[in-house]
């Protein structure tokens, strides 16, 4: 959300609400290579594409938007390259929003999806995908199944990450205006709402502050021209101290979540993550 003007920001969460509660399309004009199906689980919409055999990799593809909105066009196209690349079953659950639900209803969702499959697909040959806010529960959800001692997925891929509800780092007020699409504020606000009366610094809410040492492997992607940019540098400083396996990369004088747009520097990422997906091993848990 980049406008904190009041009156703009409530006509927002009107409209978001009112998306949310229609029944699921996608946007005008959209094509795809990929097969794709919609169906409803358990009252949740969850869309797939490149569906095929319980033998590819999976990616759970957990979508930015500030726990407002809903995919935006640029994002369903991204699921169909990386799936046209990497051969991978794309999962994508169109988990509850703001205003009407909060964190726990979002965690509630993934758990619940993850666990059904578990039931056919070992966790190696899972990877963990979000971008922004899916990016902040993608870690936080890995570091929920590191404190249950349950199986973590192979990969989590992150690009510009939430990593802090509050967005507290002294260093975010100095790049935010080098942000052309997001401005603290206006995350703040929505942050308050989605978190409730919970401890902002609860990791399910900041997952900086989380376990990472249970990680198998985690690749993140942020634009140096974002506020999130701060936290994922000092995401990669707690990372390597933990001993994760990790890669961070810094796409320069870029901007957030790059990766999912198609140009140059987007499709080159989403090459590097397909290859990723690619080194799954599917007899381990």
């Amino acid at each position: 959300l980049s406008d904190t003007n009041s009156d703009k920001f409530a006509k927002h969460l009107e409209a978001a609400k009112q998306a949310a509660n229609a029944p699921f399309a996608f946007p005008p004009k959209l094509s795809f290579t990929s097969d794709v199906e919609v169906n409803q689980d358990d009252g949740i919409t969850v869309v797939q594409f490149n569906r095929q055999s319980d033998q590819q990799p999976v990616v759970l593809y957990l979508y930015g938007g500030a726990f407002v909105d809903q995919p935006q066009p640029d994002q369903w196209g991204f699921c169909d390259r990386l799936a046209q690349e990497s051969g991978a079953r794309i999962i994508v659950p169109l988990y509850p929003l703001v205003p009407g639900h909060q964190y726990k209803d979002d965690y509630q969702v993934i758990d619940q999806l993850y666990h059904d499959l578990m039931e056919s697909v070992p966790a190696s040959q899972v990877t963990l995908l979000g971008d922004s806010a899916g990016g902040l529960l993608a870690l936080g959800f890995a570091e929920s199944l590191g404190q249950m001692g349950l199986p973590q997925p192979g990969h989590v891929v992150l690009f510009s990450p939430w990593l802090d509800i509050k967005l507290n780092n002294p260093l975010i007020e100095k790049c935010k205006d080098q942000d052309v699409m997001l401005a603290p504020e206006g995350l703040r606000r929505i942050g308050q709402m989605w978190a409730g009366r919970q401890d902002p610094t609860d990791y399910h809410l900041s997952p900086i502050n989380g376990d990472l040492k249970p990680l198998r492997d985690v690749h993140v992607y942020v634009g140096t021209n974002e506020i999130m940019a701060p936290d994922v540098i000092e995401l990669d400083r707690r990372l390597r101290h933990a001993k994760v396996k990790s890669q961070v990369t810094l796409g320069r004088g870029l901007f957030h979540t790059y990766p999912v747009y198609d140009f140059p520097e987007g499709r080159e990422v989403v090459s590097q993550v397909a290859k990723v997906i690619s080194t799954t091993k599917v007899n381990e848990n």
